[in-house]
């Protein structure tokens, strides 16, 4: 028994051995409980097994949350795990469960962000770590009695749908702790002397290696359910699986796939297994072309943390790879960036410290490599200063200074707002009295500018690119026609995930091997390459177009006038527009009046129309607090400027 008391249509009923909260035969006691705005409406409908929870909603092109509410007498276990079947069509929002003490001031939640109910019936499944505090007087700490649940849909992508639960479930569990019994490892075949065990013992000099070529199966057994979060997977080069399953099991009879590699390359592997319980764990190598047959050196059973989320995941690997084959914001450091568009637009650009640029929120990026006598230049290996145009307009460039050479990235946003666009210049500058031969590498990868740091609005960091290829005159990102070069590329290559970083390709002044990849995990990368001899003394240009809109792919100006005759244009057009007061007097009050242009110029962009908001990305909101703060801001500044013209 758990020992607690569930209220259901107003009667208490003592809690069944299995931990069942509530099958949904009856929804009397959940109650509607939508912000204002948004339209919900609770209903019974067909379950997985009798009737659930239907809650349909309609966020009528407003933020907020369509949430079902009920009392609830529950005394929760030291340890516990919440889960419940799920189903629904709706468009990607954030799915909330909350647990509410007594004093309905303290709330405790589990947030699963840019959740896509699945279309059939699936079980999610939230451990009590998962719960974190969320708000409320207590200001911190562990629920131990929940007075109310909630089930939570918040609007991020918005729309209107619905979605349905079913078998809401508590299930105690006993304390976390050190696994009781050591891993054991058996497999299909081993070469005499190369056993499955040499595959788990902290030496990357031994291996287990299969006695023949052909399929073959590896496997782990934890002696219990054990959690983990991901595999990590050593292979003895060239004698890797290209394809493989990792499948789990509770029993070692049924087992469930969790992972398959499509398109591995060997050297390590890194596979991302969030929220895993098992028993058992099965790597089922399909037959490769090797004579010799498989041989792995190690696997590295990877904790819950490591794939905690996407983030998370990106973190881990970046820790373990050289300085600068990650951005800088997944390294363990501060990333900085600046804005970059028009005046009132919805959307805009980042601009990365290191030269990287996000052409809208939430996408992919594109960050610069460059090879020079056979070695990879990275934003790890360069001395990087940053200005903008004339000073002070939004126009910003980042410098990397290099032994051999100078690479300028510059940015500027042009066009109407709704069919902007993002013009880049990256200028490879050779000082010395040789002529320089280089190679130029665009990557576009599947990580924002926006650091994993930030979370309020969307998360920023890892963001999925599915699909990706060359069309011959465009990238093409899910379907979309994203980034335009406007300097002709001397070769484009793309790789799935499994593959490897596409900085290991570039590493050795290569592409992949292919024009177009799906991803079935979901973060492809690619690179556009440009050949390029400059003289000495002199430089040489490679010039993108990527629009800000995908409501406008095509949107990007006349490709007749060149990247100068853009900049001449935008620079004439922002001086105009903040130099309608001067501010005259000596170099203090001038460096102010620099300032004050520029912080206009970034107000100006991050405006949505009339509305003001504090910022882009996680900050593009414009709340009451925040227009207030921004209009007193400018209004003493004018004042300030009225008071030094009497």
């Amino acid at each position: 028994m758990l020992g607690c008391l569930l209220l259901l249509g107003g009667a208490a009923i003592e809690q069944s051995a299995t931990g069942l909260l509530d099958d949904f035969e009856s929804i009397a006691a959940w109650k509607a409980a939508p912000s204002a705005g948004v339209k919900l409406e609770l209903s019974s409908a067909e379950g997985i097994h009798g009737k659930a929870l239907r809650l349909d909603f309609d966020f009528a092109g407003r933020a907020g949350w369509a949430s079902a509410r009920r009392s609830i007498d529950l005394d929760l276990p030291e340890n516990y795990e919440l889960s419940f079947a799920i189903r629904g069509t709706a468009r990607a929002n954030d799915l909330e469960i909350k647990l509410v003490d007594a004093s309905g001031d303290n709330v405790w939640w589990s947030v699963r962000r840019d959740f896509e109910p699945p279309a059939s019936w699936s079980t999610v499944r939230i451990k009590k770590r998962r719960f974190t505090f969320a708000w409320g007087p207590a200001g911190g700490g562990e629920i131990r009695h929940a007075a109310a649940i909630e089930l939570t849909v918040t609007a991020r992508a918005g729309g209107s749908g619905w979605v349905a639960f079913d078998d809401l479930t508590l299930t105690p569990l006993p304390p976390p702790g050190p696994p009781a019994h050591p891993a054991v490892l058996t497999a299909s075949s081993a070469q005499p002397g190369f056993e499955a065990p040499r595959a788990m013992d902290g030496d990357l000099t031994t291996a287990w290696e299969t006695a023949a070529a052909g399929p073959a199966w590896i496997q782990i057994d934890f002696g219990e359910r054990r959690e983990f979060g991901g595999l990590t997977i050593e292979w003895v080069p060239g004698r890797f699986a290209r394809h493989y399953q990792v499948a789990v099991s509770d029993d070692g009879a049924a087992w469930t796939t969790a992972r398959t590699v499509e398109d591995g390359n060997g050297g390590r592997d890194d596979l991302y297994l969030p929220e895993s319980d098992a028993r058992y764990v099965r790597l089922d190598l399909a037959p490769t072309s090797a004579s010799t047959g498989f041989a792995i050196r190690e696997i590295v059973v990877q904790p819950l943390s490591y794939s905690e989320s996407p983030n998370a995941f990106f973190e881990a690997i970046a820790r373990e790879s050289p300085r600068g084959a990650y951005p800088r914001s997944f390294s363990g450091q501060q990333s900085y960036w600046t804005v970059v568009g028009v005046d009132g637009d919805t959307d805009n650009a980042l601009l990365s410290e290191d030269g990287a640029v996000e052409p809208r929120k939430g996408s992919f990026s594109v960050e610069p490599f460059l090879l020079l006598d056979g070695k990879l230049t990275t934003w790890a290996d360069a001395e990087i200063d940053h200005s903008l145009s004339e000073g002070d307009l939004p126009i910003p460039t980042a410098t990397w200074r290099l032994g051999a050479a100078k690479l300028t990235i510059t940015a500027l946003a042009d066009g109407p707002p709704g069919r902007s666009w993002i013009r880049m210049r990256y200028r490879i500058s050779n000082p010395h009295p040789r002529p320089l031969r280089s190679r130029l590498f665009l990557a576009i990868r599947p990580f924002q500018v926006d650091p994993p740091t930030q979370f309020l609005n969307g998360p920023g960091g890892a963001t999925p690119i599915r699909e990706i290829a060359w069309d011959g005159t465009a990238v093409v990102v899910g379907g979309e026609r994203v980034l335009f070069p406007e300097t002709r590329p001397s070769g484009f290559g793309a790789a799935p995930f499994d593959q490897g970083p596409i900085t290991e390709f570039l590493a050795r002044g290569a592409l992949p091997r292919e024009p177009s990849v799906r991803d079935g995990f979901g973060y492809a990368s690619a690179a556009l390459a440009f050949d390029l001899e400059v003289p000495a003394g002199a430089g040489r240009d490679v010039l993108l177009r990527l629009p800000i809109h995908a409501s406008a792919p095509e949107a990007g100006g006349d490709s007749r006038i060149s990247f100068q005759q853009s900049l001449e244009a935008v620079s004439r057009a922002w001086r105009s527009r903040l130099s309608r007061v001067v501010l005259a007097g000596p170099e203090p009050v001038r460096v102010l009046a620099r300032i004050v242009r520029t912080n206009l110029a970034f107000a100006l962009i991050e405006r949505d129309g009339p509305a003001l908001r504090p910022g882009t990305r996680a900050y593009a909101r414009s709340w009451i607090r925040d227009g207030a703060l921004i209009a007193q801001a400018l209004l003493r500044l004018v004042f300030w400027i009225f008071r030094q013209a009497q």
